[in-house]
């Protein structure tokens, strides 16, 4: 998720690069995901890794693993933090243009697209991945991280996450 979300920041300074509180909000955007993503992937690193006297098995479904859930929810509500930013970020940026409004409806639907159908071009289903389904997915995690939260069958509720994820 690091680089895929970063790399979106990338193209927003390279496109709106010429605004300087786009390129703040751009880099502001880059630097927060990166520390988070980065910060979390030490921790996960650090927990999922079996001490030396156990086995992989052993301490992948031990009792005690189940207080990495409430981690995993306050991710993926980061996630979409950050994923509602990457969606908002262009549609400001492309208010922002001299080009009559008709114009300017037509560009700031083609970075909502997303929601309702696929394209053909590369162009927009890349920037179809920023947009609304990732937003979307993003939200179907958090419902479904909190279901696996209240459940005892983990092994069956986490397949959802697994899917949205």
């Amino acid at each position: 998720m690091l680089f895929t979300k970063v790399t979106f920041f990338i193209m927003y300074l390279d496109i709106f690069g010429q605004w300087r509180w786009m390129r703040i909000c751009a880099l502001v955007g880059a630097y927060l995901t990166a520390a988070f993503y980065g910060a979390l992937s030490v921790y996960m690193f650090a927990v999922i890794t079996p001490s030396r006297h156990e086995t992989w098995a052993s301490h992948q479904y031990r009792k005690g693993l189940r207080f990495n859930l409430p981690i995993s929810l306050a991710r993926s509500c980061v996630g979409l933090a950050f994923d509602l930013y990457i969606l908002v970020l262009p549609i400001v940026g492309v208010s922002k243009l001299q080009m009559p409004t008709r114009r300017k409806i037509g560009v700031i639907v083609i970075f909502m697209s997303a929601i309702l159908f696929d394209s053909p071009t590369p162009f927009i289903n890349f920037i179809r991945l920023t947009s609304g389904r990732a937003c979307l997915s993003s939200l179907l995690s958090i419902v479904y991280r909190r279901r696996l939260d209240q459940t005892k069958d983990t092994l069956w509720a986490v397949t959802p996450v697994n899917i949205t994820t």
